[in-house]
């Protein structure tokens, strides 16, 4: 259980490291030289099979890449004591979310088998953000996709799926959405004042009832909205509909059919950082539509499904050999 500490290119090369950042979603945008710069700072920890890189409620020290092994997140929970709530390879990374909203730990990381940590101190991660100003999109978009995973729970995942990205639409969706409901609320509510204006029953009995109605109509929609959701995992890209008391869809492709990631945009879109991200896998398309920051998300699943080919040709050579 000792953790061992070691200058980055000591064990590593530092090719390799500038590699590894430069596969990375959240180096998005920045060239050799500056990921070199970055690889710099890194320092290499290497934690033994059992052995807990942080608990719980500790204080943050920094940001945490897996460079090599198998780390496992977990919460504390009522039925089981302790809940698993992700599992980690190479290529993945945790510990920001702390750092960016300068609280203590909400989970504990363990290392499931013998793993090679690339570190960066809480100084130097502070720093990372204050020169490249332009890779706190990429790391917020992870926060936010890491916090709806954790609050949402999916019957339909497989025993060893791991949510790599979640986002729903874009806010301004469910502000059209809740457009009409608001001037339809306008309307009942003038009928109500009319009936006490001109003291009659009816208007305001018509103008009651439409409120209610259109409550329960705007309380839907906004329900609708939340419902929907553009999944990536460990083996699929997934978009799921569900309609509330009607039906639930789900369109899929697994990782290894992808052939394309693409943003489509409008000039709105720019101004408010939405739009939307296609996915073109071997039978068609998917169409995330409206997705909050698209080029981060469209990064993010770029970078996933590289590593699941990457996977796939290691496995390849192993049967070939």
């Amino acid at each position: 259980n000792i953790v061992l500490m070691r200058p980055v290119n000591s064990m590593i090369e530092f090719k390799q490291i500038v590699i590894f950042l430069d596969k990375m979603h959240l180096f998005g945008g920045l060239d050799q030289n500056q990921l070199s710069g970055i690889a710099s700072k890194l320092v290499e920890k290497e934690f033994l099979a059992g052995k807990e890189i942080f608990k719980r409620n500790d204080k943050p020290d920094g940001f945490y890449m897996v460079f090599k092994g198998k780390v496992r997140v977990t919460v504390p929970d009522a039925e089981k004591g302790q809940r698993q709530v992700a599992v980690l390879y190479g290529g993945d990374y945790f510990g920001e979310e702390a750092l960016f909203e300068n609280r203590n730990r909400s989970a504990t990381v363990t290392a499931v088998e013998d793993t090679t940590i690339l570190f960066l101190s809480r100084q130097g991660f502070d720093a990372l953000l204050k020169q490249y100003e332009t890779l706190k999109p990429n790391f917020q978009v992870s926060i936010k996709s890491r916090k709806l995973a954790r609050s949402t729970r999916f019957k339909w995942l497989g025993k060893n799926e791991v949510i790599y990205f979640i986002a729903r639409r874009h806010k301004i969706r469910l502000f059209q959405a809740l457009v009409t409901p608001f001037f339809s609320l306008l309307g009942a509510l003038a009928l109500i004042a009319l009936g006490f204006f001109v003291s009659s029953v009816i208007p305001a009995a018509v103008g009651v009832v439409l409120v209610i109605g259109v409550l329960g109509w705007g309380v839907w929609n906004a329900i609708d909205w939340s419902n929907d959701y553009y999944i990536v995992t460990n083996q699929r890209v997934v978009w799921l509909e569900k309609i509330i008391f009607l039906h639930d869809s789900r369109e899929e492709a697994p990782l290894g059919t992808i052939l394309s990631v693409g943003v489509e945009t409008d000039a709105v879109g720019r101004i408010l950082k939405y739009g939307n991200v296609i996915v073109r896998t071997f039978v068609g398309k998917l169409e995330f539509e409206y997705v909050d920051h698209p080029q981060q998300a469209a990064d993010m699943i770029r970078e996933y499904w590289e590593r699941t080919k990457a996977i796939t040709t290691r496995t390849q050579m192993d049967v070939m050999k």
